[in-house]
C-alpha cells in the first residue's frame, strides 16, 4: 500500500508540474528515515521479504538499511535543495541521488 501511495504522489507531482508551469513542484523522496513507521514495517508487514529488508538485523543489502536517516539529516538535505532551487519541477529528488 505504501508503494502505491508513493507512486501516486510521484505521478501527481509530475502531472501538476506539466499542467501548471507557474508552479515549481518539489518532489522529494526522503530516504529510509528512522521513524515509528519504519519500525512498524519491520515488525508487522504481511510480506516476510519486506520485514527482512526493514529489519535492522537483516543480512540483506538494501536501500532501507543502507543508512537509516534521522529526520534532521533528511530535512537538512531537503532544505539545501530548496535553497539552491536548481531542481526540475516535478522530477523526483531522492536523498541519495548525489552520493558517489
Amino acid at each position: 500500500q505504501y508503494s502505491v501511495g508513493k507512486a501516486a504522489r510521484e505521478a501527481f507531482f509530475r502531472g501538476l508540474a506539466v499542467e501548471d508551469e507557474t508552479v515549481k513542484v518539489f518532489n522529494y523522496a526522503p530516504g529510509p528515515v528512522d521513524t515509528a513507521m519504519h519500525d512498524v514495517v519491520a515488525k508487522q508487514s504481511f510480506d516476510e521479504g519486506i520485514r527482512a529488508v526493514f529489519s535492522q538485523n537483516s543480512s540483506l543489502t538494501h536501500d532501507a538499511h543502507r543508512s537509516c536517516l534521522t529526520t534532521t539529516q533528511t530535512v537538512d538535505k531537503m532544505l539545501k535543495h530548496l535553497e539552491e532551487n536548481k531542481f526540475q519541477s516535478g522530477a523526483r529528488i531522492d536523498y541519495f541521488d548525489d552520493e558517489n
